[in-house]
């Protein structure tokens, strides 16, 4: 084997190395990083090359990989450069002052690059090796890549940041030790129910039910069925001595909405009420979560339950372009959401990165745009992102796939029988490089044979020399909205997906055309579109935005669907309200909402204008953003730090308070964060018509890390789109209001360590489960845990505790030569993160 590898390193044909293409290259490297903030804002780090062959390393060879956008800079007689392709995309080549790499030698590469790195998970990934052998390029081999782990506080700080503080067991201790001892009842659930009465005695439901139902209620029953079966192994059968009915509510009843439904439990029987199937579905809901709770799976108290959601939009956005999601996981993934009864999967499906439905008619985005791997030329597939590698065929790579016709169908119908209405999102004009791409792939494909229907849906101006860099460092991602086959393109992808809904027999609630981030500088360049600006007297290339958002509206109402998008499509050049779509587009997404850049005006303004608004929180609703500044801890952190409580804080009609802490971790004053800003109005409070979670899956790399994005720290998401204005928000006393919040957020913990977390172990979902704390009082070691059933290991000796680490039961003494104590949580199969306390420094 090592002949092999050896030979291919070298002077091997093309063929020669493209036989064993399963093969990593006979290199690899090892990335670490240095330190943030040593030249301005560039961190210092390297990468180390090995040559693992007993054969130098000579000639012509490029390793490319991935990482986030940034600079890079380098001294000038360095002997690999590394330079940027496209945004996340890179190259290392060797220059004039690269000898070559001995027979099992190492080479280190020193570099600065922009901006600042403080998780691991954003290291390099994606690695491979090309060789120019005899004029061509050699079959890319994949280089395995390993990072160092971060140590060093300047790794996980940047100087100047507003960052919170690192969790320390010190810190950790203190946030856990702040949670009062809660006593739970079974009818604790999360949403929380708006009305319950419970009766003395206890209802045994036993090991089976028979579920009857009007033929209106007939899908709703055999969910019910399956769920109980599944969940709880009661069968559903007629002779069962307890009687689940669905009913209509009593004509005189006063209902809040159409998902307003009752569950009576008494012995020998559950009936469940409600005017339409989705309030029946909810009422099933409450039924399975009330059996949720360990030793009360076939006994309940009797009970009156009169419940109903304040908000008719409780949504999940999940981005499937950047990395994607399998149709089995986002249907498990809609279960889990229906199971919660959030109402709404707004689904990504397209960006600079990917196109992931497909369009009968226009293969091209799906055979191109819904592929990743090494190209030089990008006519069959897109530059790898993300770590996706060079295999463009490789079936488990995030960056290669998409929904056929026919998934996608079964998609929506699977969603539309748990009343979760999929929102889908065609990403335009900016963050479409992949529909880009394909169009002018399927340009040169037909320019020499039919050059009308090579132009046909062409997006780009050939001749375009606009220089402009998006926010994810793109200058080639923003259609030409000056150019009619753009919206002959619109028009085919609006209508084929609107077909698809028809076929399915499901409604399309709203198109959202994303509308986001169109960087300054598109279309100044273009001929084309300086021409149409001319004609139609349009000074500011910046006011094509607003043309292509009217002419897509119009094709949109010609199908008879309503057009949502991000903010953006409602906001002028000048941030400020754009006054003529009111009651012309739908839903307005609101995302940039975080304090410390401005943005929480951006949502009371739209609804006081009359657009019906989504909150969409970057500071609360981002779930790609990491949970905390600990190294190990995946996810970004652009915006900030994102977990559980910060969902729980979200507060609808009172968005500046949403923001309990700032970037920087510390509390804010909710009353000065309020001052000189616009109040919602009562009319303004109309328009908020939902709210939603996002999860961008740039560092989102497979399923399981999805889940682990989404739980615990969904569970304030979903409490807050069904109890929009919880009780601690309406006292008015800063003292008593903090008091009322932590017993309430005491209450949520308790509610996802006892129900919630053994719910998702049941039925096999991933989630995460919190650091433990640890503090040192008087010599002594304790330590807490945000779930009390937890075990807590500890080390004293410097290493990563594992499963078979001390267990931490009682106070203990602690020596004068420890100088790290570290700690870890375990629970139902799960593990934490290390928890790190620094003896010295206390």
């Amino acid at each position: 084997m090592k002949r092999l590898l050896s030979f291919c390193l070298g002077i091997a044909t093309l063929s020669g190395c493209a036989e064993k293409k399963e093969l990593s290259a006979p290199l690899s490297l090892r990335w670490d990083m240095g330190c943030n903030g040593v030249d301005k804002d560039y961190y210092s780090n390297s990468f180390t090359l090995f040559n693992h062959t007993d054969s130098a390393l000579k000639g012509d060879w490029a390793i490319y990989f991935n990482q986030l956008p940034r600079k890079i800079r380098q001294e000038e007689n360095a002997p690999v450069k590394i330079e940027v392709v496209n945004a996340d995309f890179f190259k290392m080549t060797p220059t004039e002052h690269f000898k070559e790499l001995g027979a099992n030698d190492s080479l280190v590469i020193e570099f600065l690059a922009s901006a600042g790195l403080i998780k691991e998970s954003l290291a390099p990934a994606g690695a491979y090796l090309v060789r120019q052998i005899n004029g061509k390029e050699s079959t890319p081999v994949n280089v395995p890549v390993s990072t160092t782990p971060f140590t060093e506080e300047c790794q996980w700080s940047r100087p100047n940041m507003p960052e919170p503080p690192y969790p320390y067991g010190e810190i950790v201790y203190s946030e856990i030790e702040n949670l009062k001892p809660v006593s739970l009842q079974v009818t604790d659930l999360i949403p929380s129910l708006k009305s319950v009465s419970t009766t003395t005695g206890i209802v045994t439901i036993g090991n089976s039910i028979n579920i009857s139902a009007p033929e209106a209620y007939r899908n709703e029953a055999t969910l019910l069925a399956e769920k109980m079966q599944s969940l709880y192994g009661i069968k559903d059968s007629t002779d069962a001595p307890f009687n689940v009915r669905f009913e209509k509510l009593p004509a005189d009843f006063n209902s809040a909405n159409d998902e307003h439904y009752t569950l009576s439990i008494t012995p020998g029987e559950a009936i469940i009420r409600g005017n339409a199937p989705h309030a029946i579905f909810n009422g099933t809901q409450t039924l399975l979560a009330l059996l949720k709770k360990e030793g009360a799976k076939t006994t309940l108290p009797a009970m009156m339950i009169s419940d109903y959601p304040d908000l008719p939009y409780r949504g999940q956005m999940i981005d499937i372009s950047r990395n994607y999601i399998a149709k089995e996981n986002l249907m498990k993934l809609i279960d889990l959401l229906a199971s919660y009864k959030m109402n709404a999967l707004h689904l990504h499906a397209t960006d600079d990165e990917g196109w992931r439905i497909e369009i009968p008619g226009l293969e091209e985005l799906t055979a191109v745009g819904g592929r990743r791997g090494h190209t030089t030329d990008e006519s069959d597939r897109l530059k790898p992102s993300f770590g996706s590698g060079p295999d463009a065929d490789d079936p488990t790579s995030l960056g290669n796939g998409f929904y056929t016709k026919e998934d996608f169908i079964e998609i929506l119908q699977y969603a539309q029988k748990r009343h979760v209405d999929v929102i889908p999102e065609v990403d335009m004009p900016g963050h479409a490089r992949a529909a880009i791409i394909a169009m002018k792939a399927r340009y040169n494909k037909y320019k020499d044979t039919d050059l009308q229907k090579a132009s046909e849906y062409l997006l780009h101006d050939a001749q375009d020399s606009s220089k402009y860099s998006s926010a994810q460092s793109y200058s080639d991602n923003v259609i030409n909205v000056t150019m009619p086959s753009a919206y002959k393109f619109m028009d085919k992808v609006i209508s084929e997906i609107a077909a698809m809904y028809h076929e399915a027999g499901v409604p399309l609630k709203a198109l959202h055309i994303g509308g986001d981030e169109v960087p300054h500088g598109s279309w100044s360049g273009s001929p084309v579109a300086q021409e149409f600006m001319k004609n139609e007297n349009i000074a500011d290339a910046r006011d094509l935005s607003n043309y292509f958002f009217r002419k897509t509206l119009e094709i949109c109402n010609r199908y008879a669907i309503p057009m949502a998008g991000w903010q953006e499509i409602a906001l002028d050049r000048e941030e400020k309200v754009y006054p003529d779509f009111k009651g012309k587009i739908g839903d307005v997404y609101c995302w940039n909402t975080v304090p410390e850049w401005g943005g929480d005006v951006y949502p009371v303004n739209l609804a006081n204008a009359g657009y019906d608004v989504i909150l969409c929180n970057a500071n609360n609703c981002y779930f790609d953003l990491s949970y905390n500044k600990h190294q190990g801890e995946p996810g970004l952190h652009w915006a900030g730090f994102v977990n559980e409580v910060n969902s729980f804080n979200l507060q609808p009609y009172s968005v500046y308070r949403s923001a309990r802490t700032g970037m920087n971790g510390k509390p804010n004053d909710l009353k000065q964060i309020e001052a000189g800003k616009p109040r919602l109005t009562e009319e303004g409070k109309k328009h908020i018509k939902g709210v939603q979670g996002e999860l961008w899956s740039e560092n989102v790399l497979s399923y399981a890390q999805t889940e682990y994005s989404l739980f615990p720290k969904m569970y304030g998401l979903i409490e807050r789109g069904w109890n929009a204005q919880p009780a601690w928000m309406l006292v008015s006393d800063p003292a008593q209001e903090q008091a009322a919040y932590q017993e309430a957020l005491s209450h949520y913990y308790a509610k996802i360590g006892t129900h919630e977390l053994p719910y998702l172990n049941r039925i096999g979902a991933n989630f995460r489960l919190n650091q433990p704390g640890i503090v040192i009082k008087e010599g002594l070691l304790y330590a807490n845990a945000i779930v009390p059933e937890a075990e807590i290991r500890y080390t004293l000796d410097g290493s990563v505790p594992t499963r078979h680490s001390t267990k931490w039961e009682k106070p203990v003494v602690i020596g004068k030569e420890v100088t790290n104590v570290r700690a870890k949580a375990f629970y139902l199969g799960k593990e934490s993160l290390p928890t790190l306390l620094r003896v010295s420094q206390n």
